[in-house]
C-alpha cells in the first residue's frame, strides 16, 4: 500500500516531468511553447496532478479512520478502569464506587464494544487494502466513519448513565431538598466532569450536552435550563445544543431525551427550524423503535401547533415530519390517522396546512372557474359550429 510520502513523491515526479518537457519543446522550437500540444500536455498533467491528490485523500480519510478507531478503544477502555477502580489520587473525595450491578455493567458494555469495534477495524483495514488498490470511494469510508461515530457515542452515553446512576441514588437518599440535596447534585455533576475529562475531544458542549440529556430523560428540564444560564449566561437552548442532544438521541434510540423539548417550545430558538429539529429525530426513533402511538402522538402535537406557525414554515419544515410519519406507517402496512392520510394527500401539489383564508380562496376561484364554463357554453350555443359540436358531445 502506498504511503502518503509516496503520493506526494509521484505527484513532485509529475510536475518534474511537466516541467521537463516544457523544456525541451522551448530549447528544440521556442515558437512551440505557446502552441496547443503545450496546452494539451499542462491540461493532462492538471488532471494527472488531480487524480493523484484525489488518491492521496482517499488514503488518508481512510488512515485517519483507522487511527480515530483506535484511539477511541483506548479511550474507552481507560474510562473503563477509571469507573471500576477510580481515580488514583485519593484527593477526589467526591467520587463514589459503582455498584456490583453497575460494574458488571460496565463490563457488559466494554466486552460489547470492543466486540463491534474488532468488526469495524476488520472493515477499516479491507478499505486500506481497497484505497490502495483504487477500489473504495470516498462515499463508503463516509458511510463507515458514520457507522463508528455512532457506535462511539453510544458507548460514551451507557457508560456516563451509569455514573449519572450513581449520583441520582444519592440524590433520593438526601431527601428532595434541603442541603444535603444540593450537595448531592454539585457532587454529581463534579463526578460526571471528572469522567468527562477522561475522553479525547471533549468540549464545552458536549458536556452541557451531556448533563443535559440526563436531566432531561429524568425530568429535570428545568434543571438543565438554569445549569446553561449559570454556565453559559443564556436561558434556552441554541442551535448547536439542539443538534447535538438529537445526535446522541438518535444514535442511543432514547426518545425520552427528546420528548421535554417538545413542551418547552418557548425556551428553543425563535427560528421554527430547531424545533422541527426535535420533532423530525423523535419520528425518526419512534419508527426504528416501531412505536406507532407515540408517532400517532407526535403527529397530534403537530397539528395543534400549526396556529402558532407561519404559513411558509409549515410548508419547509413540517412536510419532511409528515412524509416520515406516513413512510413509518406505509412500510408497516398500518392505517395512518384521518387527519393525517387527508394531510398526505395534499403533500404533492398543496400547502400542508391549508389555512381559512386559502380554503376561502380556493372556492371562490372554482366558483369563478365554472362560470367561465357556464359562459362559454352559452356562448358555443348560439353559434351554428358551437350548436354541432355541443350536440355531438351530448350524443357520446
Amino acid at each position: 500500500m502506498a504511503s502518503n510520502f509516496a503520493h506526494r513523491h509521484k505527484i513532485c515526479g509529475f510536475l518534474r516531468h511537466v516541467q521537463s518537457v516544457k523544456r525541451h519543446f522551448s530549447s528544440s522550437s521556442p515558437c512551440l511553447v505557446e502552441t496547443t500540444n503545450s496546452a494539451e500536455i499542462e491540461e493532462s498533467g492538471l488532471n494527472d496532478l488531480m487524480a493523484a491528490q484525489i488518491e492521496w485523500k482517499r488514503e488518508k480519510d481512510a488512515e485517519l479512520l483507522a487511527r480515530s478507531q483506535r484511539a477511541k478503544l483506548a479511550a474507552v477502555r481507560r474510562l473503563h478502569d477509571f469507573l471500576l477502580n477510580g481515580p488514583k489520587e485519593a484527593s477526589t473525595s467526591i467520587w463514589r464506587p459503582l455498584g456490583v450491578e453497575g460494574r458488571a455493567e460496565c463490563d457488559r458494555i466494554l466486552a460489547h464494544f470492543e466486540e463491534r469495534m474488532a468488526e469495524e477495524m476488520k472493515k477499516t483495514e479491507a478499505t486500506l487494502v481497497a484505497v490502495a488498490e483504487q477500489r473504495k470511494i470516498p462515499r463508503q469510508i463516509e458511510r463507515e466513519l458514520d457507522v463508528f461515530k455512532t457506535l462511539y457515542l453510544r458507548v460514551l452515553f451507557r457508560l456516563f448513565r451509569e455514573v449519572y446512576r450513581l449520583g441520582a441514588d444519592e440524590m433520593q437518599k438526601s431527601g428532595e431538598k434541603g442541603v444535603q440535596r444540593q450537595r448531592a447534585e454539585k457532587a454529581q455533576v463534579e463526578r460526571l466532569n471528572a469522567v468527562f475529562d477522561l475522553v479525547p475531544e471533549m468540549t464545552e458542549l458536549k458536556r452541557h450536552c451531556f448533563l443535559g440529556v440526563f436531566w432531561l430523560s429524568d425530568g429535570q428540564s428545568f434543571r438543565f435550563l438554569d445549569h446553561l444560564n449559570t454556565k453559559c449566561g443564556r436561558s434556552s437552548l441554541d442551535g448547536p445544543h439542539v443538534n447535538f442532544i438529537c445526535h446522541i438521541a438518535i444514535a442511543t434510540k432514547e426518545a425520552p431525551i427528546l420528548e421535554p423539548l417538545t413542551e418547552l417550545a418557548t425556551f428553543l430558538p425563535s427560528n421554527f427550524l430547531h424545533i422541527a429539529k426535535v420533532f423530525n429525530s423523535l419520528a425518526l426513533i419512534y419508527g426504528q423503535t416501531d412505536n406507532f402511538d407515540k408517532l400517532e402522538e407526535l403527529w397530534r402535537k403537530l397539528d395543534r401547533m400549526k396556529r402558532n406557525v407561519p404559513f411558509a414554515e409549515q410548508r419547509s419544515r413540517m412536510k419532511p415530519i409528515l412524509a416520515r410519519i406516513a413512510h413509518f406507517f406505509r412500510t408497516a402496512n398500518r392505517t395512518a390517522p384521518g387527519s393525517l392520510q387527508a394531510a398526505i394527500k395534499r403533500l404533492d401539489g398543496q400547502p400542508f396546512f391549508i389555512s381559512a383564508h386559502a380554503k376561502k380562496r380556493e372556492g371562490n376561484t372554482l366558483l369563478y372557474c365554472n362560470a367561465i364554463c357556464v359562459r362559454f357554453v352559452l356562448h358555443a350555443v348560439n353559434e351554428p359550429i358551437g350548436r354541432v359540436v355541443f350536440w355531438i358531445i351530448l350524443t357520446f
